[in-house]
């Protein structure tokens, strides 16, 4: 994917479903926090919403090795009569998603940490 680094940047992120989406760098302020958008969804999605923004907060636990990670996501529906359904599902299939993205970025941290 490149360079994830700065604001600006921009990458394709492909989905567990096969589906992909457009992701690119709002703000990145390292080590602390970064936010994103994610737009042009080829899944289910695109019918239901038009973007998302993505927010990541970083925290060092004082007196540990341990850092605390809040993820914040929020999905724009095309229409205002589509936002029960677009609650629905990233509620429920999202949460899913974001869980397996955690898992996976706290192995890459603790591997180059090694």
């Amino acid at each position: 994917t490149g360079n994830w680094d700065g604001a600006g940047q921009s990458r394709t992120v492909l989905l567990s479903d096969g589906s992909s989406a457009q992701e690119a760098l709002t703000d990145y302020q390292y080590p602390a926090y970064f936010a994103y958008t994610v737009n042009e969804f080829t899944g289910v999605l695109r019918f239901l919403a038009k973007e998302a923004h993505g927010q990541w907060w970083f925290e060092q636990l004082p007196g540990t090795r341990t850092t605390s990670i809040r993820w914040k996501y929020e999905f724009i529906s095309r229409k205002r009569w589509l936002e029960p359904v677009v609650c629905l599902i990233t509620q429920h299939l999202w949460k899913g998603y974001m869980s397996k993205a955690l898992r996976l970025s706290k192995a890459q941290v603790e591997a180059a940490a090694a």
